[in-house]
């Protein structure tokens, strides 16, 4: 769509993955979305039909005013999973509660910064919803891996004493929606 990265994809046949392509293109770390970015995603979000929807973006959608343009089209649809981001280097879960059943909004560490770990995610439905369940995985144990870890564990951006990792609730969970 256009020079932006947005996409969807099909997770099996009851999960519909939306990407949204945040990120300046004119310099700087703040997101940014267009007119035409959230017309498109209006329109995916009405394709997706009745499929759960997992929104992914760089920048957590709480962090710029576009952003939180799109939590409040996500907020009107009772289908939505999760919004999932990076960008902060830290792990944290937080539910966000709508009129409409509510979310989770799920962002993830660095693969750069100590711990160094990796989030997986798993999504199904259930009988009376989805769940999404999401743990950390250490790397594959390999001479760059090993030199990879250490470099973290030394630490250049600050995210041990910092807390990025996250707590126990930020790490390894089942998320649930009802539905």
């Amino acid at each position: 769509h256009g020079p932006r990265l947005d996409y969807t994809f099909d997770i099996g046949t009851g999960v519909r993955g939306i990407v949204l392509d945040a990120v300046s293109r004119s310099g700087g770390s703040g997101g940014t979305l267009s007119a035409g970015q959230l017309a498109w995603l209006a329109r995916a979000l009405r394709v997706a039909d009745r499929r759960w929807v997992v929104v992914f973006s760089h920048q957590p959608l709480d962090g710029f005013p576009a952003g939180r343009r799109v939590l409040g089209m996500l907020d009107a649809q009772s289908r939505v999973l999760a919004a999932i981001a990076g960008h902060t280097h830290r792990n944290r879960i937080v539910p966000r509660r709508t009129d409409a059943g509510g979310y989770w909004l799920v962002t993830t560490a660095s693969l750069v910064d100590f711990p160094q770990q990796v989030r997986l995610f798993s999504v199904r439905a259930t009988a009376h919803g989805a769940v999404m369940e999401t743990w950390l995985a250490d790397t594959a144990p390999s001479p760059l891996a090993d030199v990879a870890r250490e470099l973290g564990y030394l630490d250049a951006q600050g995210g041990r004493p910092g807390g990025l990792r996250g707590a126990r609730t930020d790490r390894n969970v089942r998320l649930y929606v009802a539905g």
